[in-house]
């Protein structure tokens, strides 16, 4: 007899448990870290999983400890990859939403961040962002890329400000483990922002380094497809699009509704 969603999971968590528990005999961890370390296993599990029980672990691990930057911004990435996996349009909008929230919240910290925001702008708010807070940065610019590509048209223009913003001062602050994110952030902008920021050639090689970092995710093949080959009429690309998603699907949620969409929209 086959084992359950629930079984799986808990066989997963139980195992990461005693990992952390063991390493936690020679060095003192906090149970918030050891709930990130198990909402890792269960978001790079998430192919079989869903994309639930990692959000759930991160938002209570959130509510004990709000001003974490660990949680929040794995709390971001949990909500862009629940958008990106909804079939539903309100739901998808809500989840970037909730990203982009939380995105706020981790960029707040210590500083007064959200205050400047509201009486300055992003570009005076961000400089009180430190290096510490450099996760935030880089995933808060994708929740709000993803949100512009969304919006579309003349309503994406209203947040060109934010994402370049959160670009520029996640460049500034450095830090290799995000960079990938920083730079699908920026494809995004200008892919598909308005046409006075609007440059192909930039968001064709951004993209494709994503897609090339991430190659088993279908999302950034889709978005260089969507945003780059089908505008400027680049078919070989789209047809090879499509033939990669169809011989290597990608199995996690957002990449199979990535690749739904796409093969929908494309003849």
């Amino acid at each position: 007899m086959g084992t359950t969603r629930w079984e799986r999971l808990a066989a997963l968590v139980v195992g990461v448990g005693l990992l952390v528990a063991c390493a936690s005999r020679r060095v003192a961890v906090s149970p918030v870290a050891v709930q990130v370390t198990i909402a890792d296993a269960v978001f790079e599990a998430r192919a079989r999983e869903g994309l639930e029980p990692s959000t759930r672990i991160l938002s209570e691990a959130h509510r004990v400890a709000p001003d974490d930057v660990e949680v929040r911004w794995r709390l971001v990435r949990s909500f862009i990859a629940e958008g990106l996996a909804a079939e539903d349009d309100r739901a998808r909008l809500g989840s970037l939403a909730s990203a982009r929230l939380v995105a706020v919240e981790c960029l707040d910290g210590r500083t007064s961040f959200a205050t400047r925001l509201d009486r300055y702008g992003w570009v005076d708010a961000l400089a009180t962002v430190g290096p510490d807070q450099g996760p935030c940065v880089a995933w808060g610019a994708l929740a709000w890329a993803r949100w512009l590509v969304e919006m579309g048209g003349d309503a994406a223009a209203v947040d060109v400000p934010a994402v370049r913003a959160l670009v520029e001062r996640a460049r500034a602050i450095g830090g290799a483990d995000h960079s990938v994110v920083v730079d699908w952030a920026e494809g995004l902008l200008l892919g598909a922002g308005p046409p006075e920021i609007n440059d192909g050639a930039r968001a064709g090689a951004l993209l494709d380094s994503v897609a090339r970092a991430l190659p088993s995710a279908a999302q950034p093949r889709v978005d260089l497809a969507v945003l780059v080959a089908l505008p400027s009429g680049d078919d070989a690309r789209v047809v090879g699009t499509r033939q990669a998603l169809t011989l290597a699907p990608d199995p996690t949620p957002e990449g199979a509704e990535a690749t739904r969409r796409f093969l929908a929209l494309s003849p």
